[in-house]
């Protein structure tokens, strides 16, 4: 499921976490030890990166464990694990390889 969220930038911002700037793209995926989808998510998340190649942009993979702060979740309204951010993009659960990448390649290409 995804869902667009024009608040995301400023709650990561002011939870001092990671962000995309005009060089670089962050997917930041939030994940927990219990989450068995977490580790799926980022190895899902690290395939479609390396399958892209833009010359002028950076994309990164982070991980963010909820385990030892458990107000991100309530900061971030996290329902589900995993949770994988996008700049303004929220996607709850393990996203297919396409629908990842259609969002990068929106961002990328806009």
């Amino acid at each position: 499921m995804t869902l667009r969220n024009t608040l995301v930038s400023s709650v990561l911002s002011s939870l001092g976490l990671e962000q995309s700037d005009e060089a670089n793209l962050t997917i930041q995926i939030f994940t927990s030890k219990r989450c068995t989808f977490s580790k799926v998510a980022i190895g899902q998340a690290q395939d479609v990166v390396a399958r892209l190649n833009y010359k002028n942009r950076s994309i990164r993979v982070v991980e963010s464990p909820v385990d030892d702060n458990p107000s991100l979740l309530e900061d971030l309204k996290i329902v589900a694990l995993p949770m994988t951010v996008v700049n303004d993009y929220y996607l709850v659960g393990v996203p297919s390889s396409g629908e990842l990448e259609s969002i990068i390649r929106n961002i990328l290409e806009s």
